[in-house]
C-alpha cells in the first residue's frame, strides 16, 4: 500500500472515530438538558430571596416558617405524583432548595445586621411574591421529568457543578448549596426504577 494510501485510510479512520463519538456526546448533553433546565429555574426561585427576606425582615418575622415549608414540600410530592416520579426523590430535591432559601435569606439578614436596611427600599408584600415562587414548583418538576438518566453520564455530577457555578448566580448562594442542589437532582427518579442506567 503506498503512501498515500495509507494516509487515506488513517483519515478515514479518524474520520469514523469521530462521528462515532458526536452522538455520544449529543446524548450526554441530552441528558443533561433537564438537569441543566433545573438549575435554571432553581435561580429563578433563589431570585427572589432578597426579596423575601426583606419583608421578613421589616414585619419582624422569622426566617423559618416550618408552615410555608410544609406547603411547599407537599406541593412538590404533588407535582412529583402527577409525573410519575418518585415523591420522595422530587421532595428531596425541594427540601434543598429550601434550605438553599434560608442560606439565601440569612445571608441579607447577616447583611442587614453589619450595614444597615436600606433606608428607601418600600416593604415588599411577601403574599404577591409567593404565588410567583409557588409556579416554578410544576415547571421545577415538569424539568425533572427529563433528569432520569441524568446521573448516568460520565462525570454527570462535575458537569453540572461546574454549570450551576455560573447558572445559580443568586448573591449569598454558597458552593455548598450548589452541590446540593446538584446531588439531589441526580438523585429524582421515575416511580419504581431506582438504577436505569443500562448501557450509556
Amino acid at each position: 500500500m503506498t503512501r498515500n494510501a495509507l494516509r487515506a485510510v488513517g483519515a478515514a479512520l479518524t474520520l469514523a472515530v469521530v462521528l462515532i463519538a458526536l452522538p455520544a456526546q449529543a446524548s450526554a448533553a441530552d441528558r443533561l438538558a433537564g438537569a441543566r433546565q433545573v438549575l435554571a429555574l432553581t435561580q429563578q426561585r433563589l431570585s427572589f430571596m432578597e426579596t423575601v427576606a426583606a419583608s421578613k425582615w421589616l414585619s419582624r418575622s422569622p426566617i423559618q416558617d416550618s408552615a410555608q415549608e410544609a406547603t411547599v414540600l407537599q406541593a412538590a410530592r404533588d407535582a412529583a405524583t402527577a409525573r410519575e416520579l418518585a415523591p420522595a426523590s422530587v421532595a428531596n430535591l425541594f427540601a434543598a432548595e429550601i434550605t438553599a432559601a434560608k442560606v439565601v435569606q440569612l445571608g441579607w439578614g447577616d447583611e442587614w445586621l453589619l450595614y444597615g436596611f436600606p433606608a428607601d427600599q418600600p416593604p415588599p408584600d411577601l403574599t404577591a411574591i409567593r404565588p410567583q415562587i409557588a409556579a416554578l414548583t410544576p415547571a421545577i418538576a415538569d424539568a425533572l421529568t427529563q433528569t432520569s438518566l441524568a446521573h448516568c453520564v460520565r462525570d454527570a455530577r462535575a458537569r453540572l457543578l461546574r454549570d450551576a457555578a455560573t447558572t445559580i448566580a443568586t448573591a449569598k448562594v454558597t458552593p455548598a448549596v450548589r452541590e446540593s442542589i446538584v446531588d439531589a437532582i441526580l438523585r429524582v427518579r421515575p416511580v419504581g426504577r431506582l438504577a436505569p442506567c443500562g448501557r450509556v
